[in-house]
């Protein structure tokens, strides 16, 4: 026992290997206990025993996850000079945006500032306070495409993006496939996911009833694809920005502003 303990120690490559491989079983079971959860809420009551169990073995999962996540982006900090401006900011836009305002005021309809439409009509929910729309719809129509403008493409998924550029900067120098799979994906998924959420943000303006149904099915998109499929398929396979590259509608949104950028105002050299 002592010696293979020894040899794990001496081998890097095996230890990246079982902490990769610890984080994704992980994952999976933390997701597994997510979908638990949507299932029961269709059948057990909201405040139920079952429904409060799961939901507080979700929350304590997701916590360690977070504190794992947080850990590594520290290490990685130290490790990479270079990159630490990025890490740290990547890193004090998630807590602020992810962990601190939503669970800290118990309002969750907050995620909607930091994740806007494209990526989620949330801030379009019958619950979600006017301030919170109006601030997510500035948030996503002004201060993103703004940033871009100013300073380019990796402006903000390198710098800002709480989730997918923050879990991307760091799985990065965990998992690194060989590039270039799933090329067909990569062009026509992000197109596919801003053309279907522009007819989706259409209808609720138009018809605003709508807005449950399309949202019961966008909660299903989101969890299914940026979050089981990406974490435990994506990353593995295809990249740390797997669902940058191959699915998100905001990434297609800041690439279109990119374009715009240089028809008027020119590549810059």
């Amino acid at each position: 026992m002592s010696s293979s303990v020894t040899l794990l120690r001496r081998s890097p490559v095996n230890t990246k290997h079982l902490f990769r491989t610890l984080l994704l079983v992980f994952i999976s079971a933390m997701f597994l206990t997510d979908i638990i959860r949507m299932v029961s809420s269709f059948f057990d009551l909201p405040e139920s025993y079952h429904q409060r169990s799961i939901n507080a073995a979700f929350r304590s999962a997701f916590g360690i996850f977070e504190l794992v996540m947080i850990g590594i982006t520290v290490f990685f900090a130290k490790k990479y000079p270079a990159r630490r401006v990025r890490l740290l900011s990547l890193l004090f836009f998630h807590v602020i945006g992810v962990l601190v305002l939503p669970m800290g005021t118990r309002n969750f309809a907050l995620m909607a500032i930091t994740v806007p439409w494209p990526q989620t009509l949330l801030a379009f929910d019958h619950s979600t306070p006017l301030y919170v729309t109006i601030a997510s719809c500035a948030v996503g129509f002004l201060v993103i495409p703004g940033i871009t403008l100013l300073w380019g493409r990796k402006a903000f998924c390198g710098y800002v993006c709480p989730i997918g550029g923050f879990y991307s900067e760091n799985l990065g120098r965990l998992f690194s496939p060989k590039p270039g799979r799933l090329k067909w994906l990569s062009k026509s998924g992000p197109l596919v996911m801003f053309v279907v959420m522009s007819a989706a943000l259409v209808s609720v303006l138009v018809f605003p009833a709508s807005i449950d149904p399309i949202r019961r099915v966008q909660r299903v998109y989101f969890f299914a694809v940026s979050q089981v499929l990406y974490f435990t398929v994506g990353v593995s396979l295809i990249g740390a920005r797997a669902y940058c590259t191959h699915a998100c509608p905001l990434g297609f949104e800041v690439g279109l502003v990119v374009k715009v950028k240089r028809t008027f105002f020119g590549r810059k050299r």
